[in-house]
């Protein structure tokens, strides 16, 4: 089987799943993403560009709250500092934006920049990452329970 891509696959390129990221509600397998941060401040930075979405299946169904990417060892130390800035920066979004022409669109330029501070963090405490990917997906899954529609209001009447 022959896959179409326009990234090199590296000796250290492996399959990482996130279910900490906000994900557009039409997404699907096969769509191209990048995931961002967008701060309290305004500020939105490009952590890791045009990654393909592979959706986990669950008992046979897609799931629509993880998505698991292709990611090089460079990309996912990138996403880890954004996870754990987004999980102590208060307001910040952790997002997938999708691409509308990925065989046409070039990949976009990153932006973000790991901090220092978060760095350090991460250094002093090894557990950080998953604290903050636990924490996130318990705020952003609270969120989607409290927009999502209650079966009464499904029901028809």
């Amino acid at each position: 089987m022959v896959a179409e891509s326009d990234a090199q696959t590296t000796d250290d390129v492996r399959v990482q799943e996130y279910n900490m990221v906000l994900l557009p509600t039409q997404i699907q397998t096969g769509d191209y993403v990048d995931i961002r941060l967008r701060m309290p401040t305004g500020e939105d930075f490009i952590v890791v560009s045009k990654k393909r979405v592979e959706l986990p299946m669950i008992d046979g169904v897609d799931s629509y709250s993880s998505i698991k990417l292709q990611m090089s060892e460079e990309d996912t130390v990138v996403m880890s500092n954004a996870i754990v800035e987004a999980y102590i920066m208060k307001g910040s979004v952790l997002y997938a934006a999708t691409y509308v022409e990925p065989g046409m669109q070039n990949g976009a330029t990153t932006t973000y920049v790991p901090k220092a501070t978060v760095q350090d963090l991460m250094y002093r405490n090894p557990n950080i990452v998953t604290e903050a990917k636990n924490a996130l997906m318990t705020i952003y899954n609270a969120c989607l329970l409290y927009t999502s529609p209650s079966p009464r209001d499904l029901s028809t009447s």
